[in-house]
């Protein structure tokens, strides 16, 4: 038997080696291909800023991915765009990578709105060598192919600035991953924020806060300049002088809770449909259905309901729905506004309208400090019996919110005054301009956000292991 087994081996040994050489270099690719994806992506490491010289202009880049996600760069972008301290280059990214849903019209809206633009192109980012690149969304895994993620453009010098393109709503675990602990906030050198309230989370939880500042968002510029946004001509003409409620729904957003089961964090769809044969019934009301983007792509059962709203009120004589990519001229233009989760329910305080918030009746979404008051000054409810209620309030003119609602306004939407965009442009050029005499007020800054954050991870540690653990082994002995 021994013998047999002897020669067994000997007989399979070729293929075996084979075998195994196979698999180590299938292994050894992996590995390999690990290793660059994990070195690409670390935040420690890059080069030195790309210098600014005295006399030279700003070079800025704007890196273009969707077109829903506009209004949080806009007055930015035009504050830039007339100044002749900046030398701007606007780029088109059009790659598209992971979800998809949101930049499948960038192109058209670029089109449409007449913009001069460049296809971006590693070679043009190298030809440009911007100080500053302006990026889109935080997502880097989940909306970039490796080079033009974050880490790659930090690891070429050029300085990260992001503007949150929703502000920063939810509470919870996975949202203050979002917001905080991103690629790109970790990555970029300016993170520019709506409120000092909303800056002291980021004081809390963001590793890389000393990039953080608050001059207010360019989103809120539009808002003051709300002139400049008319009513669809399709509403007006529909319309015909009837009061107008705007219906702006989220996409059905799954949230994972501990005994393992999901639930939404918008009303179940069940209750929309209720409302949306409730309110083409209504011909003395005129309603735009606001969804978003994403408000079709539910799986199952959630993308055949969502559909069946869209379609009930897309062929009612008093409804129309608005999927163009630029809402503000439907929000900016109603007489009553019914949201869910998104930035819009901070944005529509800004209108003076009677709002209805909506959650589900089953999970109440905890949102942070900032954005808590704002949405305790409106309206809320669970589904279609809070939405009827609150419809045909508005319809008799009563609006007993009104007073908390501008005072919430007042109290937690500072910098209303259309100047956002300026400020964030000249703070930009400010910095660069420092940076070419005095570097060290900047490295300082830095210094203090590391400190801030080693002393958290300390407090940390006391919390779960005691003030023995701080001490070193020979003072434990003695105590």
């Amino acid at each position: 038997m021994k013998v047999l087994k002897r020669f067994l081996k000997w007989l399979f040994r070729p293929l075996a080696n084979l075998a195994r050489k196979i698999t180590y270099k299938l292994m050894r690719d992996v590995i390999r291909h690990m290793d660059k994806s994990i070195k690409s992506n670390r935040t420690t490491i890059s080069r030195a800023p790309i210098p600014y010289n005295e006399g030279e202009k700003v070079r800025i880049m704007f890196l273009f991915q969707a077109a829903s996600l506009w209004p949080s760069w806009e007055s930015f972008y035009e504050a830039c765009l007339e100044d002749s301290r900046i030398s701007l280059k606007f780029c088109f990214l059009n790659e598209l990578y992971g979800d998809t849903t949101q930049m499948l019209t960038a192109k058209q809206f670029l089109d449409d709105k007449g913009f001069e633009y460049e296809i971006y192109n590693d070679k043009l980012f190298s030809r440009f060598n911007p100080h500053v690149l302006v990026m889109q969304t935080p997502y880097d895994f989940g909306h970039r192919k490796l080079h033009v993620r974050s880490t790659a453009f930090k690891n070429k010098g050029t300085r990260i600035v992001y503007i949150p393109y929703g502000i920063e709503l939810a509470d919870t675990e996975h949202a203050r991953d979002a917001h905080f602990y991103n690629a790109v906030v970790r990555n970029a050198w300016r993170v520019f924020t709506f409120s000092e309230r909303m800056r002291q989370d980021y004081r809390l939880m963001c590793p890389n806060f000393g990039a953080v500042k608050c001059l207010g968002h360019p989103k809120f510029d539009s808002l003051y300049h709300r002139e400049r946004f008319p009513i669809l001509e399709e509403v007006a003409q529909r319309a015909k002088g009837r009061k107008i409620l705007v219906w702006h729904v989220h996409f059905p957003k799954l949230i994972p809770m501990p005994e393992g089961e999901e639930v939404m964090s918008t009303p179940d769809l069940e209750e929309y449909l209720e409302f949306a044969k409730y309110i083409t019934k209504m011909s003395e009301l005129f309603v735009v259905l606001l969804p978003h983007p994403k408000f079709l792509d539910g799986e199952g059962d959630l993308g055949v309901k969502a559909k069946e709203v869209v379609d009930l009120l897309s062929e009612a004589e008093n409804a129309y729905v608005d999927w163009s990519d630029d809402y503000r001229n439907t929000l900016l233009n109603c007489d009553a506004f019914i949201t869910d989760r998104s930035a819009l329910m901070v944005e529509a305080v800004t209108v003076g309208v009677p709002i209805l918030y909506l959650r589900n009746a089953r999970y109440d979404e905890p949102l942070t400090a900032a954005i808590e008051p704002i949405v305790d000054s409106y309206d809320h409810g669970t589904g279609f019996q809070e939405m009827r209620s609150f419809t045909e309030r508005f319809l008799r003119g009563e609006d007993p919110g009104k007073a908390l609602r501008e005072k919430a306004f007042r109290e937690n939407i500072p910098f209303f005054d259309g100047l956002c965009g300026e400020r964030i442009r000249d703070h930009i050029v400010d910095a660069l301009y420092a940076e070419n005499h005095d570097e060290t007020k900047e490295g300082i800054e830095h210094l203090r956000a590391e400190v801030d954050q080693l002393n958290r991870k300390l407090d940390f540690l006391l919390e779960q292991y005691g003030a023995a653990a701080s001490l070193p082994d020979d003072k434990q002995e003695k105590e």
